[in-house]
């Protein structure tokens, strides 16, 4: 199911809003350099370098160096390997990449960046195209172009130690002051730091880390009260609000999927 499909150039003062979903996201750098956050790794992607955000993975990007393009497509597949790292596609790879998207740009209808339908008399050729992008991602895959490095250089370090920190008092934490006790930084270093990788305040992304654990929990059959109260909300009622805040469904509708 393919949900948006598009190419574009940034600015290097261009800043997206970090965010969580539950689809498949391909990220391919097509030209410059841009910073890439996946939950508590931090990558700087050069011209040809792609990563691959599983479902209800937290992330981000900015530009690292200057404008940069970017060619990104969102779905949700059946059947998907989770295999997460930074990929390194081969110049004729990389040019396959950008000729089905142009392709797919002669098949499919768009609303903005979204693909909402079909061309009429198209249908065999938007098939064509959606088998044409699984066998290059999965040519992609099974490469060994693929690195488990994170980018460690700046204040990276301090953000992975704030969000491992996250992770690990999901119900303990309630202000940003304990959390920046946590981390023995002051509060100004912790909320300039997250910022810079996840262009949210520190609390907005402790909150989209607990959702994200809740969706884990409820998908194991825990009820609304038992997540609610596990991870430190005060009542299911304000769990709810939230929950679907930043699902966009209550979570006794997600427990149902």
């Amino acid at each position: 199911s393919l949900f948006t499909w598009f190419r574009n150039k940034f600015s290097s003062g261009y800043k997206f809003g970090g965010e969580v979903h539950d689809f498949i996201e391909v990220v391919c750098v097509m030209s410059g350099s841009a910073g890439i956050t996946a939950d508590k790794d931090v990558h700087i992607l050069t011209a040809g370098q792609m990563v691959i955000h599983e479902p209800n993975e937290f992330h981000n990007i900015w530009a690292a160096d200057g404008e940069y393009e970017v060619l990104i497509c969102t779905f949700k597949a059946s059947k998907f390997p989770r295999i997460s790292g930074v990929y390194s596609l081969y110049p004729d790879e990389l040019k396959e990449w950008g000729d089905i998207f142009t392709v797919a740009k002669q098949i499919f209808t768009f609303e903005g960046i979204g693909v909402s339908g079909i061309l009429d008399g198209k249908t065999a050729q938007a098939s064509a195209v959606v088998k044409r992008l699984e066998s290059a991602l999965i040519r992609i895959m099974d490469a060994d172009g693929v690195s488990k490095q994170s980018y460690k250089g700046g204040s990276a370090q301090n953000y992975i130690k704030i969000v491992t920190e996250m992770d690990n008092n999901l119900s303990a934490v309630r202000t940003s002051e304990q959390l920046a006790e946590l981390c023995n930084m002051s509060v100004s270093s912790l909320e300039k730091t997250v910022r810079k990788y996840a262009n949210a305040g520190a609390m907005e992304l402790f909150n989209i880390m607990k959702i994200k654990r809740a969706c884990e929990l409820l998908q194991a059959g825990n009820s609304v009260k038992d997540v609610a109260y596990s991870l430190g909300f005060a009542n299911p009622y304000y769990f709810s609000t939230s929950f679907k805040k930043h699902a966009g469904v209550s979570p006794s509708k997600w427990a149902r999927r």
